[in-house]
């Protein structure tokens, strides 16, 4: 199979799993500001 033809068949997907687990780390309370605070400027 060429890479092309490997590309056009292929799927791919990120769910951000890390970003789920470093929120849900904290108390649900600071679950808002958390986000704001360390991804939205990111």
């Amino acid at each position: 199979m060429s890479s092309t033809s490997l590309h056009r068949r292929s799927v791919v997907a990120d769910a951000h799993n890390d970003l789920l687990l470093a929120v849900s780390a904290r108390p649900p309370a600071r679950w808002a500001a958390f986000f704001r605070e360390q991804w939205l400027p990111q």
